[in-house]
């Protein structure tokens, strides 16, 4: 019975360890409305960052079984900031630039590697 014991809590442990290896994830996306194509997107997981295109870094600030969401971690030159919002089910990324009125950009994400589970 304690080597059976021994052998589940080994398991488990194992099992986390693998999971928090595969713990980014790299896209490529395409606005919606056909402006801009191939832009790159990657999430992650072990470091709490999101990257989208080359200026700008986000720390994730809420993950939740729908979406993971993040926000720029400085502003921009006029001093505004960004979030993202990627929907985990249907690949969907929000971009939010925080101006008056806000400027709101919706993109269709694919996976490069797709042999890799989304976390």
């Amino acid at each position: 019975m304690k080597k059976f014991i021994f052998i589940f809590f080994l398991n488990i442990f194992f099992n986390n360890v693998v999971f928090a290896a595969n713990g980014v994830a790299s896209f490529h996306c395409d606005s919606k409305d056909g402006s801009a194509n191939d832009q790159s997107f990657k999430i992650n997981l072990n470091n709490n960052s999101m990257e989208f295109g080359p200026y700008f870094d986000y720390r994730i600030n809420k993950i939740t079984d729908e979406k993971i969401s993040a926000k720029t971690i400085r502003p921009d030159t006029d001093g505004t900031h960004q979030s993202l919002s990627f929907n985990r089910y249907n690949g969907n990324l929000t971009l939010i630039r925080w101006t008056n009125p806000p400027f709101i950009w919706d993109l269709n994400c694919r996976k490069l590697d797709k042999t890799k589970k989304i976390f």
